[in-house]
C-alpha cells in the first residue's frame, strides 16, 4: 500500500526508479570529494641485448599507403623485427611523405637501429634521393610490396 494518501506512486514504484536511474546526482555530487590521482610513472627504456642489436642493427622496411573512411594512412613495418608503425599524413604529397618517413626513421635511430633499404611502391620513387642513404627497393610496375 502507498503510505501518502492519494499518490499513484508505490513503494515498488521508486525500488524500480533506483534501479533504472541509479542514485541521486545532486547528493553525490554533494557528498563526494576528489582524490587525488595516481602519479604517471617515468619511463625508464628497456636495453636491447647486445647479441639481438647485433643480428637486427641493419633494418629492412616496407612502406605503403592505405585508406581508412578515405584517410589516408601510411603503414610502415620492418620486415625482420616485425615493429609496425602508422601515421596519419594529410595528404600523399612529397612533402608528407618526407615528414612521415623521417619520424619513422628517427624512431628507429634513437634506439641504434639502421634503416638500410625501404621497400615501397613505385609512387615512392619520388623520395628515393631523400632516403639515402637508405636504398629504395620497388615492385616491377603494376607490382606491390607484400608486406
Amino acid at each position: 500500500g502507498n503510505f501518502i494518501r492519494n499518490s499513484p506512486i508505490t513503494l515498488s514504484d521508486v525500488k524500480r526508479a533506483q534501479k533504472l536511474y541509479g542514485p541521486s546526482v545532486p547528493a553525490i555530487k554533494g557528498r563526494t570529494t576528489r582524490r587525488q590521482p595516481m602519479a604517471v610513472q617515468d619511463l625508464i627504456p628497456v636495453g636491447i641485448p647486445r647479441d639481438l642489436y647485433e643480428e637486427y642493427q641493419h633494418v629492412a622496411i616496407c612502406l605503403d599507403f592505405f585508406y581508412v573512411n578515405k584517410l589516408p594512412i601510411l603503414h610502415a613495418i620492418s620486415r625482420r623485427l616485425g615493429h609496425r608503425w602508422v601515421s596519419f599524413p594529410e595528404s600523399r604529397t612529397v612533402a608528407q611523405m618526407k615528414k612521415n618517413f623521417d619520424i619513422v626513421k628517427r624512431i628507429y635511430h634513437s634506439r641504434g637501429f639502421r634503416i638500410v633499404t625501404v621497400h615501397a611502391d613505385e609512387e615512392f620513387e619520388k623520395l628515393r634521393s631523400h632516403l639515402l642513404p637508405s636504398v629504395l627497393i620497388s615492385p616491377n610496375p603494376g607490382g606491390h610490396v607484400p608486406e
